[in-house]
This record gives structure tokens, sequence and C-alpha cells, in this order.
């Protein structure tokens, strides 16, 4: 999703970063770390040099996952610092965007999550995408807490297989798809909370 605005900047942002590099769909693509990596400035600068027409800037934010997906290698074991976090919200001041995806292992898992939105929101965004695993979602309260910052929000959520026994085994987490229900049932009761489900298709689900 990632705030494309049509099936057409959908396919322009897939062959940006797809296309042009051989087929690498890896987490390590470069021209994704180019872009994901970069201040504010450069990503506009970026995405006007590869005719990307993406609202959206970027954030990436180092968090660990409860998730041990058994595609993914890039695992991390600590925190993002908040203060250069807030250094790199700093320059929306400038710039004026409103829309931002947080993208990293769990975006929500991270331990000053809810001081991250509002900072999202003190620095100009109102509409931010959250790339997580959707676990914490299932705790009705911290939703409500997500809710009450004031800004839209949309989780961008995985769903590895139909059931719990094909996504729990490929996540390597026991409940795992259980809370992504329970999520998803929690946050139809806020209108600024949505969703998005992704998913990946390997041998284990297809």
């Amino acid at each position: 999703a990632l705030f494309a605005d049509s099936i057409d900047m959908g396919m322009r942002f897939h062959e940006a970063f797809i296309g042009k590099v051989g087929g690498n769909q890896k987490n390590e693509n470069p021209l994704m770390k180019q872009l994901l990596y970069s201040d504010f400035v450069s990503q506009e600068r970026f995405k006007r040099k590869k005719g990307i027409g993406i609202e959206s800037l970027f954030l990436y934010v180092d968090t660990k996952c409860e998730n041990n997906c058994i595609f993914c290698r890039n695992k991390k074991t600590e925190d993002g610092d908040v203060h250069e976090i807030e250094e790199k919200l700093m320059e929306n001041r400038r710039l004026g965007r409103r829309k931002l995806s947080l993208v990293g292992n769990d975006v929500m898992l991270h331990g000053r999550f809810t001081e991250i939105l509002e900072l999202c929101r003190d620095n100009g965004f109102d509409a931010v995408e959250v790339m997580t695993s959707g676990n914490r979602l299932a705790d009705r309260e911290f939703v409500k807490k997500l809710s009450s910052i004031g800004i839209n929000i949309t989780f961008s959520l995985p769903l590895l297989g139909c059931d719990s026994e094909t996504h729990d085994k490929i996540t390597q987490n026991l409940g795992s798809f259980e809370k992504i229900i329970k999520g998803l049932e929690n946050i139809k009761y806020y209108d600024n909370l949505d969703a998005i489900i992704h998913t990946n298709l390997i041998n284990q689900n297809i």
C-alpha cells in the first residue's frame, strides 16, 4: 500500500524498486534501502528522479519482532533512539507533507511507540501507516490509546495463511493468527483506524 494513490502509482513503485534490480525482492534491495534509510529531503529528490508518484514519506524504525517468520532474515534486537527519530521527523516542518509510512520489523513493538506517533502528529503528519505484525492490536485498551492520539493510522498487517495452523507455522509464533483477527475486531470501532492486509506467497501457504 504505502499510500500509493492508484494502481498506476503502485505499478510505478514496483518498477522502480523491483524491475530495475533484476527481480531482487529481498530485504536488501538496494533501491529500497536508498529510500527507506535516507532523510526526507533526499527521499523527495529520489522519488522525483525515479518518477515515483507517492505522496508518503518513509521512516525506518529499528525494533525487534515477536514473530520469527521463516522468510525473514532482518532481525533486530534493540529499539531505535527516539531523539534521532524526532530529529528526522522535524525535517517535515519545512516540507509540510501529511503522509508518513513507519517501516521496520514491527514498529509497534518499539517501547515508545505511542510517543513516536505523537511526534509524527506534532510534526505535521495526520496520516500514518504502520508496518506491524499486528500482535499488539489484540489489546483493546492499547488500540483505544492509539485512536486517542488523534491522527489517521493504517496498520499494514501480514496474513500468511487462511487459518491459524498455516499462519502460525510461517511466523513460528503460536497464537499470532488469532491476535491479528482480534486486532481487526478491535480497530473497527474507531473511525481513524484502518488496516491493510498483505501476504507473502511461499510454498507453505499455496
